[in-house]
Formats: C-alpha cells, sequence, structure tokens
C-alpha cells in the first residue's frame, strides 16, 4: 500500500470509529458551540440561495443541515462511508434533505471530479491532510 493510500485509510478509519460523537463535537461544550456560529455565519456571508456546494467531510450533516437551510444545493461527501450513512440518517424525512445532490465517498486531495464552484470544506478535512 502507498503511503498516501495508507494515509487516507488511517483517516478513514478514525472517523469511521468517531461515528455518531462526531454529531455532538459542535454542540456538548462552549467551544464547540462557539466554533458552530463563527461557522454559520461564515456560511450565511458566503453562501446565497439556489448555490451548488461541494460539501468536503460533511460528516453526520450539521453543515448540510446549514448549507440546506440558506438555500443551497449540496453534495455531501466524506472520507468516511460511517459519517456519510449518519449524514444520510440525521436528515432523513427533514427538508434538508431535498437539498442534497448526492452523497459520495471522497478523499479530499482529489476533487478533480467536480467542476469548479463553491467548496465547503471547514477545519478537518484540510487539517487531516497537513498532519498525515
Amino acid at each position: 500500500m502507498s503511503l498516501e493510500a495508507d494515509v487516507v485509510a488511517r483517516v478513514r478509519r478514525y472517523y469511521d470509529a468517531l461515528g455518531e460523537d462526531e454529531w455532538t463535537r459542535l454542540t456538548k461544550n462552549v467551544r464547540g458551540r462557539v466554533s458552530l456560529e463563527i461557522h454559520r455565519r461564515f456560511l450565511r456571508r458566503f453562501v446565497t440561495s439556489g448555490a451548488r456546494v461541494l460539501e468536503v467531510g460533511a460528516g453526520p450533516g450539521r453543515f448540510t443541515l446549514e448549507l440546506a437551510a440558506l438555500g443551497a444545493r449540496v453534495v455531501v461527501t466524506d472520507v468516511s462511508e460511517v459519517q456519510l450513512a449518519l449524514n444520510e440518517a440525521h436528515l432523513r424525512g427533514t427538508d434538508a434533505e431535498h437539498h442534497v445532490e448526492g452523497r459520495e465517498l471522497l478523499d479530499v486531495c482529489d476533487t478533480s471530479r467536480y467542476a469548479d464552484g463553491a467548496v465547503v470544506a471547514f477545519g478537518g478535512p484540510l487539517r487531516m491532510r497537513v498532519l498525515s
């Protein structure tokens, strides 16, 4: 296995194991809630209704919900199949699900299959690649 493939596999295992804890990460303490609010403000500032957004590292859907509330059309991506399944479970039956164009497994280092446009990748997807 190449070094790159090994790094992706380790990141995938980390988020697979994290599971549902990723959903509560931004609401369980003051630091997380402040971070969530800052991210919400950036989204409100830069994402307009009707925008098509590639959400990289979407996790269980915390920001997918925010993007949908802003009226964006969202392509949800994550390196973890577990997180993609949680994203679908959290959005199932909500109005937000109608804003999701699809869910795809994605390594942040290869977004070449997507057209240019708005990309949301707060912290984790980019930081995990740098630290690895």
